[in-house]
């Protein structure tokens, strides 16, 4: 094959909805293990939507957590996008502010494609759903 012929063939939808669940997924992680590893971040994390800082931190590390190893496996994947479409959003409003070039903007796009886009062929929820 040449090598034009692979810059012009078009990527299987089901390729290109993993290659986003995965770089999503992958891209998040760190920041979730980051709050893991240094549960002290909760006494400086934003108190939001009437919870305490520390409440906001735990909830924000639960969803960074179960979004990514969610959209990692393809498991609930809408699920996790919505989840993740909320964290992000808060993150986008309260701590970085209403420009795009916000260090959430990326995954809060990426969510909301994912949550568009679906799961995939190559995903646990195509095994178990169909």
């Amino acid at each position: 094959m040449s090598l034009a012929a692979i810059l012009t063939t078009s990527v299987s939808g089901d390729w290109a909805t993993l290659l986003l669940r995965w770089v999503i997924g992958l891209a998040l992680l760190p920041y979730a293990v980051q709050k893991i590893r240094t549960p002290s971040m909760g006494e400086k994390f934003p108190a939001v939507l009437g919870l305490s800082s520390n409440l906001s931190f735990h909830l924000a590390m639960c969803v960074e957590t179960l979004a990514s190893v969610c959209l990692l496996l393809g498991l609930g994947t809408r699920i996790a996008a919505v989840a993740g479409i909320c964290n992000m959003s808060v993150a986008f409003k309260v701590n970085h502010g209403p420009y795009l070039t916000a260090p959430s903007s990326p995954f809060l796009l990426g969510f909301i494609a994912v949550l568009v886009t679906g799961p995939g062929r190559f995903a646990l929820d195509a095994l178990i759903w169909g």
